[in-house]
């Protein structure tokens, strides 16, 4: 039983890895059609699938597996809301919307970022 139980616990964090890797930047591109709405046109442009996702303005990676812990967008101008997809970046510690005018409300999957330490926004959410 015990050899199986570690064979669950590997299987499960090869899972999660495979997944942040895999699936983490096409989650936060997501996050980003909804965050631009209304901004200028070089808002974001380094978030897109020709650079990895650690390499885009106002993201940070950590960890072993380089998964993405940290995102400042603030002062950015973005126009649009805050996807629920957010909700799915499940290593984020940090979250800066400061100074945009992200309108509508702030998802309930944003509760499911167990992770996260702090959180910035002044918009008007």
């Amino acid at each position: 039983m015990i050899k199986f139980r570690g064979f669950l616990v590997n299987y499960f964090l090869l899972w999660a890895v495979l997944f942040t890797l895999l699936f983490e930047p096409a989650l936060a591109l997501t996050l980003k059609d909804q965050l631009v709405g209304g901004a200028p046109a070089g808002a974001l442009t380094s978030w897109n699938a020709s650079l990895h996702c650690c390499d885009w303005q106002g993201v940070r990676c950590g960890g072993r597996h380089q998964t993405l812990i940290s995102l400042n967008v603030s002062s950015l101008t973005l126009a649009g809301s805050i996807s629920p997809s957010i909700g799915n970046l499940t290593f984020l510690r940090q979250v800066n919307l400061s100074y945009n005018s992200l309108h509508g409300s702030i998802p309930k999957e944003f509760g499911h970022l167990r992770r996260l330490r702090s959180s910035f926004s002044t918009s008007r959410l």
